[in-house]
Order: C-alpha cells, then sequence, then structure tokens
C-alpha cells in the first residue's frame, strides 16, 4: 500500500512480499467463489433479460394484428395505368370498380333560386337574357335565343322557350335541396367542349349573378342567428361551396369577445372570426356576415351559408384539372428596356381573391417586374416567368403568369396594368392560354345524366374510401381491389415465428441433459431448469394458443379457436400452421379472421329493439344476459344483466338514463356496458349480449402478466436476482476487507521480522569483530 516501507528480503534475502501474495491469494477464496457464485446469477438474469425480449418481440408481431387497419392489407389493380395510378391503403372497399377520366364536358349553368318553379323569374319586357352557344377561342357563335319578361315568366315557362327554341343547348328546373329557393333553372349545352361554351347576357336581372344565400341554422343550440351579405354580385368564388361556422367561443356579442371558425371543404381552407363589438366581418371570396350587438351565441353552435356561382361545370376540353397560365403579347426585352417610364402599379385576383396592387418603379424592366410578383409577400399562390418565342422580333419576350393550384376555382382574373406609360407593354394585352380547370370524373357511371364528378386536383382520394387515384388522360379503365391475403398470413406468420423463437429459448433454458447413467449433466443443461417463472411463461403462451377468443361463441362466430383457422401446438411447444387451412380462410371468410384477432369491446346483441352502444375499460369481455322493461312510451323502466350459466337472480341492475333510451351497467362484470333501446311498446325485451375480445388484446393482456415493468413474471423474477447479487456484492466487498487487513497485518509482520533478523545481524558482526580482536 501507499506509503508503506518494505524492508523485504534486505537482511535475509527472502522475498517476503512474494509470501504475502500467495497467503492473499489463498484468502480470496472466498472472495473468488462468491465472484463466481454472482456470474452464475448474472448469466441467469441475462437468460431471463434475452427471455423477455423475444417474448417481446412475439407481442410487437401480434400487437399489428390488434386493429384492422395494422392487420388488414388491400390490394390494387388498375385496367390501363396510361389513364390512371392508384393506391390504397387498409380502409379501402374490396370491390371492381369502373372508372371514367372525361374527354370533354359539357357546359352547366344554373340560375339563382327561386321558391318554385311556377314562381315569375322576369316581370316585364324589360327583363330580359341572351343565351348564345359560341367558342371563345375563335368567336364562333353557333345560335343565340332571347328571352324577354313579356307577360311575367316562371322559371318553367323559360325552360319551354329554351328547349324549343333551341337545338344546341336543353333546359330544366331542378331542385337544389336547400331550405328555401332550391328551384334553379338549369341549362345545358348539348355538345361538349369549349367550343359550345353557354354564354348569358343579362339585362335588367341578375338571375344568372354570382349569389350568397341566408344564413341556416344547422344547430343553433340556443343562440341566435347572424346575418350573411346575400345579393347579387358579393361571391367572388368560382364553384358552388358551403361556408359551415362553428362556434368556438360563446357568449353575448358587445359584452363578451365572441369567435366563431368558418370551413370551406371545397377548398380545405378555414379561418376565425372574433366580435367584441356588432359589425361586418369578412370572411372569404366576398362573403360577409354581420352580428349585433346584444346577440348570444351558444358554444359548440353551428350555421351555414351557402354561395353559388352559375357556372355548375365548365365546358372544357379536357377531364384532367389544369392550373391557369395567362400570356402577355409581348416585349422587345427582358432586362434592359423599361416597361414603364413612369411610377405605376400592378395588380391582379386569384381564386377570387384580390391582391394588393404592387408599385412598380419608373424604369422598371420586364425582369424587375416578374421579381416583384414572385417575391410580394400579398401573392397568393401566382408564379411569374418570361419565356422568348425565338422570333427575334419587337415582342419576343413574354411574361407568363401561372397559377400553382390546379382547379377551376383558381383563376387569374382582372389584371391591371392601366397606370403604366403609354408603350408596347401597356397596348399589349394577356391571353389565356391555359383554362383554370377541375378534374372531371364517373364512378361506375355516376353521375349518369350530363354532369361528371369535379375535384380541383387530379389525385383523387374521396371517391373510393381508402384510395388514391392520380389521372393522367382521358379515358375508362376497370379498378380491382382486394384482400391482399398473401401480406395477411405473412403478418400471421411473423407472429407464430417470433412465439415459436421464445418457445426455442425457453426450452434451451430448462432442457436436462443426462448421460448414460440418467443423471443430470448440469454443465450442459439449461441455466433455468426448474426455475417456476420460465415454466409460467410457457404454460400462458401455450394456453393462450389454445383457449378460446374472449366472448366468441360457437355457432354464432366463425372462428373462436386459432387451431381452426390451422395454428396449433405441435412438437416442442412449437406452433404449426396448416397453411392451406389457413389460405382459406384469409380467402373465404377474411372478415371473421380478423375479427378473432382484432376485435376490441365488440357488442353484438341478439334480442330485438336492443343495440350495443359501448362499454369502457371496466367492462369485461364476455357472454352476458339482459332483460329490459319498456312502458307505453317505449321507454326502460328497468333492466338487469347476468353472466351466462347463472340466472336472474344472481345478476346485476342497470342504470336507466333520464331519456329512458339507455341502461348501463354499473356493476359486475359487465360494469360500464351501455345498451340502447330502440323500440318496445309496454313489453320485456330479452336477450343476450357478446362483448367480444380477440387474441391480440388477450395478448396484450399476456403480455402485463409477464413483462410489466413492475409486476411482471419476468420482471419479478429478475428483480429477485438483482437482489441476490447485491447481497453477494455486500459479502464481497466484506471478504475484500478481511483480505485487505490480512494483508495490512502480514506485511506489517514480515516487516518486524526483518528488522529484528536485521538486528540479530548486526549484533553479529559486533560479536565476530570483538572475537576477531582477541585472537
Amino acid at each position: 500500500m501507499s506509503g508503506e516501507i518494505n524492508f523485504s528480503g534486505l537482511a535475509t534475502g527472502i522475498d517476503f512480499n512474494s509470501l504475502v501474495d500467495q497467503l492473499v491469494e489463498a484468502e480470496m477464496y472466498q472472495a473468488k467463489k462468491l465472484e463466481t457464485w454472482k456470474a452464475e446469477w448474472q448469466s441467469k438474469t441475462d437468460k431471463l433479460n434475452e427471455l423477455n425480449t423475444k417474448f417481446l418481440s412475439a407481442y410487437n408481431a401480434m400487437d399489428i394484428l390488434s386493429s384492422e387497419t395494422g392487420f388488414i392489407t388491400r390490394q390494387s389493380s388498375i385496367g390501363n395505368s396510361t389513364i390512371a395510378d392508384i393506391a390504397v391503403d387498409s380502409t379501402a372497399t374490396p370491390g371492381s370498380y369502373r372508372f371514367t377520366v372525361a374527354e370533354n364536358t359539357q357546359h352547366i349553368v344554373e340560375s339563382r333560386g327561386l321558391d318554385s318553379g311556377s314562381d315569375i323569374a322576369l316581370n316585364d319586357v324589360t327583363e330580359f337574357f341572351t343565351i348564345s352557344i359560341a367558342d371563345p377561342e375563335s368567336g364562333t357563335v353557333h345560335e343565340t335565343l332571347t328571352i324577354d319578361g313579356t307577360g311575367g315568366k316562371t322559371l318553367d315557362d323559360i325552360a319551354g322557350e329554351i328547349n324549343a327554341g333551341m337545338s344546341e343547348a336543353s333546359a330544366e328546373v331542378i331542385s337544389d335541396n336547400s331550405t328555401s329557393n332550391s328551384a334553379r333553372l338549369k341549362i345545358v349545352s348539348e355538345n361538349a367542349g369549349t367550343e359550345y361554351t353557354i354564354n348569358i347576357t343579362q339585362t335588367n336581372t341578375s338571375l344568372f349573378d354570382e349569389g350568397i344565400d341566408d344564413v341556416e341554422a344547422i344547430d343553433a343550440k340556443g343562440g341566435d342567428t347572424f346575418t350573411s351579405n346575400s345579393g347579387a354580385g358579393n361571391y367572388t368564388g368560382h364553384v358552388n361551396k358551403r361556408f359551415i361556422f362553428e362556434v368556438t367561443n360563446g357568449g353575448t356579442v358587445g359584452s363578451d369577445t365572441v369567435a366563431l371558425k368558418w370551413t370551406d371543404s371545397v377548398e380545405n381552407k378555414s379561418g376565425t372570426i372574433t366580435v367584441n363589438a356588432g359589425g361586418t366581418f369578412d370572411v372569404a371570396q366576398g362573403v360577409q356576415v354581420t352580428f349585433a350587438d346584444g346577440q348570444n351565441f351558444t358554444k359548440r353552435a353551428t350555421y351555414a351559408i351557402d354561395a353559388f356561382n352559375p357556372d355548375i361545370q365548365h365546358a372544357q376540353d379536357s377531364g384532367l384539372a389544369q392550373a391557369e397560365k395567362e400570356v402577355h403579347s409581348g416585349f422587345s426585352d427582358a432586362d434592359t428596356t423599361a416597361i414603364t417610364t413612369t411610377d405605376a402599379t400592378f395588380s391582379f385576383s386569384y381564386g377570387g381573391v384580390s391582391v394588393p396592387a404592387i408599385s412598380v418603379e419608373a424604369g422598371s424592366t420586364l425582369q424587375d417586374l416578374v421579381d416583384l410578383i414572385n417575391d410580394d409577400p400579398d401573392n397568393p399562390g401566382v408564379r411569374a416567368t418570361i419565356i422568348n418565342d425565338g422570333t427575334g422580333t419587337a415582342n419576343s419576350y413574354h411574361m407568363v403568369l401561372t397559377g400553382e393550384n390546379t382547379g377551376a376555382a383558381n383563376k387569374i382574373e382582372d389584371i391591371d396594368y392601366s397606370s403604366f406609360s403609354a408603350g408596347v407593354f401597356k397596348n399589349g394585352s394577356f391571353d389565356e392560354t391555359q383554362s383554370a380547370t377541375n378534374s372531371m370524373i364517373k364512378l361506375d357511371s355516376y353521375p349518369s345524366n350530363e354532369e361528371w364528378l369535379q375535384n380541383s386536383t387530379n389525385l383523387i382520394d374521396e371517391v373510393i374510401d381508402g384510395a388514391s387515384i392520380t389521372i393522367k388522360s382521358a379515358g375508362t379503365t376497370d379498378i380491382t381491389i382486394s384482400n391482399d391475403v398473401e401480406a395477411m398470413k405473412s403478418k400471421i406468420m411473423d407472429f407464430v415465428d417470433a412465439y415459436n423463437d421464445t418457445m426455442s429459448y425457453i426450452k434451451e433454458l430448462t432442457e436436462v441433459v443426462t448421460n448414460d447413467d440418467g443423471e443430470a449433466e448440469t454443465d450442459e443443461s439449461g441455466e433455468l431448469v426448474g426455475n417456476y417463472g420460465v415454466y409460467s411463461v410457457e404454460s400462458d403462451m401455450k394456453l393462450f394458443i389454445a383457449s378460446r377468443a374472449e366472448g366468441f361463441q360457437d355457432g354464432l362466430d366463425e372462428f373462436i379457436l386459432l387451431p381452426q383457422i390451422g395454428i396449433s401446438t405441435g412438437d416442442d411447444s412449437q406452433l404449426e400452421v396448416d397453411e392451406e387451412a389457413l389460405m382459406d380462410a384469409l380467402n373465404n371468410s377474411p372478415e371473421a379472421v380478423v375479427s378473432l384477432f382484432s376485435d376490441e369491446n365488440v357488442g353484438v346483441v341478439s334480442g330485438a329493439n336492443v343495440a350495443y352502444a359501448g362499454g369502457t375499460s371496466s367492462t369485461n369481455p364476455g357472454y352476458y344476459h339482459y332483460k329490459v322493461n319498456v312502458d307505453a312510451s317505449g321507454e326502460a323502466t328497468s333492466a338487469t344483466y347476468w353472466e351466462d350459466g347463472d340466472t336472474e337472480a344472481d345478476g346485476w341492475t342497470m342504470k336507466i338514463d333520464s331519456s329512458g333510451k339507455f341502461a348501463t351497467a354499473t356493476s359486475g362484470s359487465a360494469k360500464g356496458m351501455a345498451l340502447q333501446i330502440t323500440g318496445g311498446v309496454s313489453t320485456t325485451l330479452e336477450g343476450t349480449v357478446r362483448i367480444r375480445q380477440g387474441k391480440a388484446k388477450e395478448f396484450e393482456e399476456l403480455k402485463e402478466k409477464i413483462s410489466n415493468s413492475e409486476s411482471g413474471t419476468l420482471k419479478v423474477l429478475t428483480k429477485n436476482y438483482e437482489n441476490i447479487m447485491d447481497n453477494i456484492d455486500v459479502k464481497i466487498e466484506r471478504e475484500l476487507r478481511r483480505v485487505d487487513m490480512v494483508e495490512k497485518r502480514e506485511k506489517a509482520r514480515y516487516a518486524r521480522l526483518e528488522v529484528t533478523i536485521q538486528n540479530y545481524n548486526s549484533q553479529m558482526e559486533r560479536l565476530q569483530s570483538e572475537l576477531a580482536k582477541l585472537s
């Protein structure tokens, strides 16, 4: 040790350090024995942790089967991939579909609404409109008809005149199913494509103006309504839509802060209106709402405003969604010549939203204007570029405005550069080279008339649940969606493999190897032979495979046991899979297989006029009987339930809610189970409820029993082993302290012996010296 004086060998030539080291080594025997013992426990702990890891791998594989979305795998195919591509998820509905992308579409126009088709639409001769079928590109007019208001004409009268006087268009009065002003005059071009666009010129009538209906209270919840800017010419959007308003913060206008969230589901936009005092507030695309002081609004109350545009379906030469492009007639160069010699402004609107005017300084070039548009923080989504047409003329350079979003609503309009100084740019014009259009599709020939399902993009994800279709060209193709049974089988096999790996490891840990005399070979046998916890895990896992899914009933459910779909326990506790039986079940009864694994708190009621309304975490799966007494008004007066195998006398009383339509278990095994009474008059309703829990949920409970971080079987064992190792560490530490004391004692002892021998040697030397003198 540090600070010690070592005299070893100075007097005697004997290596006392070596002697001490050998003595210490001998004294370390017990400590080394404890270290070996600790290593054995550590090895057992490592084995238990490894077993837990393997078990959790089996749980993770089973957890994938615990939900329909995780278990079910759909696959899809499309007959003609040049028309569209398709991707599906697990929620897609299997089936065969006929999918059509329009080659071109007919123009459909609808008027503003009246109460009925017999209502007067045009009151006198000064109120009239002209319908023409024309090509907006060439200006060619195919047909024209003027409708006047002589004698007062109803919507029905006007439809009759159009049908009698035009061959390129037809008309009818339809209902849009709104609560008021639902009758509309619908005009359809007989031929498809932009060449046959319907043009309507009005005189002293607003029959075909854009419009906004009054507010409709969907669920006012006792609160007040508010008003919209209903009337002609206010709505700037390009498609019919409904704005939904929900009160997110209730109160009284003028006294409290009232807040409403509005949603435009057509364009997937939303916003919030905060009202501290009465007034008029902007929503979007010209829609406004007005509040008055003193109005009361209840939280979660909902309202609606319908905004409409006469162009219900545009005349298109393609069924694909496109972004609009506007091209200027041309300028001499991009970055040298000024487009205006005086300060000016440039403005436009996009998607019905006016963009604040952009300031353009005198001397700005075409490239400067492009940069100003692209860098404008108020730009709602229009990209400016310059193209050179290569002709080498005085107007070869063209500014192009391109909308970033497809869809008929995203038009570029109201381009204004009139403040520019006179010159080539100002005298030029913007031409629409590509129209903002919607994609136009039909599914299984729906709609069956001239109308098409419209979408603002070429990604269609709403016509088939769980399917996203990207359209690429016009035409008709077949779409097939089916279960990917191979993928579903693979997920089951992942669990089987992880389960078998766990059971193989348990066998390795508990296997007893004997010699020729039948005696156990300890060194070759498993490290956890006889361990109750490991055997408990093995037993629980075997029982899981063999047991019936809880709440499932033979004869009522197609599958109630894993062996029924080909999964059973074979030799050495390994799962064996009858792949033919498994594939047969997945092909012929996929829903039943999914239910066997994935059901969680699924209630199935056998009796009439009663439905399962749900349960809670306290509701145990199982098979229950119920009895509900119903009075003359069809409301429950009392209810009881009991477990299968018991009698009504053994059951529990259920609580009836104030409406008399729900009975809820407040105690017993099915605590939290709610039954809804859907009918019955002065009768007793009796039946059974099966609350099903699939095998995946059962395995989750098994995971809690085995792997819970506090109370799980394997965790309790490892904690015990860790405590044993902690106690061994205490003993080892005590032994090391004892050996250290022995070492110190022996070193001190041999040091004293060294000193004594040195003294004797000194005395001997003096004695020999004296004897030498005598001689």
